[in-house]
């Protein structure tokens, strides 16, 4: 199938979910998406964009916005190093749950164990419930949250089945996508029911090691963000520095001119009261003439000097802002990211010591 002419690397994303192969291409900046059906790929539509990306990450399905119809989120990495999020959206008018467009997603969790794979055993992989995402916020891979499906070692809960997703398109593009094909309805195996409010002993052993390993995450974010920190207080250190400097050539370059200015008066006076004494120049005034012809010239070659110190200290001030404005960007999406993930860390404690009570 003929995709474009461009040589670039391709970057294929597909979602089982909706049956949409997503196509990007390295140094390219569109993203064009095709319906697969029938073993045949159908052209929907393309987003499209003039900056290249360099590489593409994707959200998983458990992680896209629910309330805001988004079936697929991209983090383009451009080429100035900084990270573009890319939003897939259907659109709806109704706020509630779409259970045609989000049926149960991967959990990002193992159905079984490498010993259990290797001796030959099968398991359906585990899956989450859209709709409990959806009314119990975002889900962090390794909690508690509650499954859809799964191995039959785990907690389940059964899902229904979904029906037909919805057409799928991305939010900047201008062209309606083709329908998309309806998926295989999911539907949860059966699975041992536990009484409302009884974790298992390996439940609370997950959220355990989950919270320990965010108080982790918690710790390297906050150096990371001190380290930003120390680094955006030397650069303004070296700023004021630079513009200190620059304060002070500005200051010898008026000195010199007041010195050159003032060494010119005393030339024209001189030959003023020469003329109006109609007197001939003694040789000590002419000494002095010629030495004061001397130190003008040497003043200005210093001014020429301290000019361009000048120039050079205007160029180091105007980098120095630039990385400064640059630190202060990275140190608040730091800042944000730390922020985010200490409210993630503090709800499954909640969770875990609830979970330990129970059990208690």
């Amino acid at each position: 199938m003929f995709i474009d002419k461009s040589s670039g690397m391709l970057m294929p994303f597909y979602d089982g979910n909706s049956n949409v192969l997503y196509v990007a291409g390295k140094g390219d900046g569109n993203i064009r998406y095709y319906e697969y059906a029938d073993d045949q790929l159908y052209f929907l539509s393309e987003y499209a964009s003039s900056d290249p990306q360099r590489g593409l990450g994707v959200m998983p399905r458990r992680g896209v916005d629910i309330r805001k119809c988004e079936v697929m989120r991209f983090y383009k990495v451009s080429g100035n190093s900084l990270v573009e999020p890319i939003s897939f959206r259907v659109p709806r008018k109704s706020e509630s749950f779409q259970a045609d467009i989000f049926p149960p997603a991967a959990a990002g969790k193992p159905a079984m164990s490498a010993d259990e794979y290797f001796a030959g055993k099968t398991a359906e992989p585990v899956v989450v419930s859209m709709e409990q995402v959806f009314n119990n916020g975002p889900l962090i891979v390794g909690s508690g949250a509650p499954i859809a499906g799964g191995a039959a070692s785990a907690p389940a809960v059964s899902s229904a089945p979904a029906p037909a997703p919805a057409p799928v398109q991305a939010a900047p593009a201008a062209s309606t996508p083709a329908p998309v094909k309806a998926s295989a309805p999911v539907q949860a195996p059966a699975a041992q029911q536990r009484s409302p409010g009884t974790p298992s002993n390996e439940a609370v052993n997950n959220n355990s090691a989950e919270i320990e390993a965010l108080r982790k995450e918690n710790a390297r974010l906050k150096q990371e963000l001190e380290t930003a920190q120390k680094q955006q207080s030397e650069s303004e250190t070296s700023s004021r520095a630079t513009l200190q400097q620059l304060q002070q050539a500005e200051q010898k370059v008026r000195e010199s001119q007041q010195n050159i200015q003032k060494l010119q008066q005393d030339l024209e006076e001189a030959a003023n009261n020469n003329k109006n004494n109609n007197k001939e120049i003694d040789e000590e005034l002419e000494a002095k003439l010629k030495a004061a012809v001397g130190d003008a010239e040497a003043l200005r070659s210093e001014l020429q000097r301290v000019a361009g110190q000048a120039e050079e200290y205007k160029s180091k001030l105007s980098q120095a802002e630039s990385d400064s404005l640059k630190q202060k960007e990275s140190t608040a999406a730091l800042q944000k990211e730390l922020e985010l993930a200490i409210a993630a860390a503090n709800s499954l404690t909640a969770a875990a010591e609830k979970a330990v009570e129970c059990i208690s």
